[in-house]
């Protein structure tokens, strides 16, 4: 199942453009929707160092999604890209140590769940499957 964030995306975006137009300023439109990031599924780390998140980027012409990981200090700095595939990673889940993440994409036409570690070394799948329906978590030790 696929989810979009359309309130803030109402909120966030079309009420400005709305403003700004009735001041005479240049009017939002679809181009400049599709340009937006959408940023997804924050995930803290459980040492409370760092924040995990999806970004998502739509390719117009393709008529595509593209969606990495990316990691951000939880106080703040430079937020680092930690995957690069042409498909989808999504659900980020952190290992009770922080020092893995477990995630969903779609690689090599399957919905798997890859697990790497928190500086996006060592990417490993776990999983051989056809299903989409996975979502990775951590059991309690």
């Amino acid at each position: 199942m696929r989810r979009f964030f359309v309130p803030a995306f109402v909120a966030g975006l079309l009420i400005p453009a709305c403003l700004a137009s009735a001041a005479g300023q240049k009017t939002l439109t679809f181009d400049d929707l599709m340009r937006v990031q959408n940023i997804d599924d924050p995930q803290a780390s459980p040492d409370g160092r760092w924040i995990a998140y999806t970004v998502t980027v739509v390719d117009k012409e393709k008529n595509s999604r593209d969606s990495d990981l990316w990691i951000l200090p939880a106080t703040g700095g430079q937020a680092r890209q930690l995957t690069r595939s042409p498909g989808s990673d999504s659900r980020p889940r952190w290992s009770p140590d922080s020092r893995e993440i477990a995630f969903h994409t779609y690689r090599d036409g399957n919905g798997d769940i890859y697990l790497m570690n928190a500086d996006g070394t060592e990417l490993v799948n776990l999983t051989r499957t056809t299903s989409d329906e996975w979502y990775p978590e951590w059991s309690p030790r």
